[in-house]
């Protein structure tokens, strides 16, 4: 959205106010169509449905018109964007991440191991703060740009970001972590219980290694509305990537993919370790955990395994 305050210009006898106008072209830069219509409102908004996963770029001229046929215009205003992806995309990427995960030759299809804590990995200053600052609780932020672009969770959806993978050989979560040295575990039947829904939201990779990301929320809770019409509802009892039966203690993660969590809401880590239930451990941290975190980065543009249209 372009917010663009509704205001007036005076004509030149300053007589009456003229409204602001905003001539919009878009264009699809697939198809290379360009669009136009105007508004007059404060928060621009397209008045058609744009093609989902699709570049487009967008031109804005803002103005008044003083005189049939004359445009004066006092503000300019350009960007690019990538649309969302509906669930039916949505579908073909979850495709595309099953097959991945299939395990090659005879025996089962898919690399199950037994896992009983998620894990989050932050800087040693990151939980001193909230120690010592709020109150022991580790709010959740809103999910940036990392992963496919066309997300529908991008800067829409709150959350704390948790992680299932293990090393296939150790059984135990990889001795290296690119997003602090820190590591909370949490039980992973806090997360995966009957009082949640499990969803699965995206599949990509940076360089070689494939991600799946998974979201947590409780059920009936706003982000459950938000995820329930955007994203695939996935049976927390069975799936491809990480389920856990009722009653069972542990979950059983796919080590064919890096399974991430997405959990949709804060959390009191002080209780946890309080209780005992929840541990830190020390790991070795290997490149700048702020880019990944704060901004975010983008899966592969040229992957064919987790793109669902064909790199151009």
């Amino acid at each position: 959205l372009i917010h663009a305050p509704l205001e007036s210009e005076f004509n030149k006898a300053g007589r009456k106010f003229l409204p602001r106008i905003c001539l919009v072209f878009l264009k699809d830069t697939e198809t290379g169509i360009i669009s136009l219509f105007s508004t007059m409102d404060s928060e621009l908004t397209i008045p058609f449905q744009l093609r989902p996963v699709c570049d487009y770029e967008l031109l804005v001229l803002r103005g008044y018109e003083p005189k049939k046929c004359l445009f004066i215009i006092n503000a300019v205003a350009f960007c690019s964007f990538k649309s969302y992806m509906t669930q039916n995309e949505l579908y073909l990427l979850y495709g595309k991440a099953c097959t991945h995960s299939l395990s090659p030759g005879p025996g089962p299809p898919y690399d199950f191991y037994p896992v009983t804590h998620l894990y989050r990995s932050k800087p040693i200053l990151h939980f001193l703060n909230i120690f010592n600052n709020t109150g022991g609780i580790m709010y959740k932020y809103i999910k940036n740009f990392g992963g496919d672009p066309a997300s529908t969770l991008n800067r829409k959806l709150h959350g704390l970001f948790f992680s299932a993978s293990l090393d296939p050989l150790t059984g135990q979560p990889p001795a290296v972590s690119y997003y602090g040295d820190q590591r909370i575990h949490i039980p992973v039947g806090f997360m995966i219980n009957q009082s949640t829904n499990l969803y699965f939201a995206d599949f990509y990779c940076h360089y070689v290694n494939h991600h799946v990301t998974l979201v947590i929320t409780l059920k009936g809770s706003e982000a459950d509305a938000f995820c329930l019409p955007r994203l695939l509802a996935l049976n927390p009892a069975y799936n491809e990537f990480l389920y856990r039966r009722p009653h069972e203690q542990h979950a059983m993660v796919n080590t064919k993919v890096t399974v991430e969590v997405f959990y949709t809401e804060s959390i009191d880590i002080v209780e946890f370790l309080r209780s005992k239930l929840a541990y830190l451990s020390s790991v070795k941290q290997s490149g700048n955990a702020a880019l990944k975190t704060v901004i975010g980065l983008p899966k592969r543009k040229d992957c064919k395994i987790c793109n669902i249209k064909e790199p151009s």
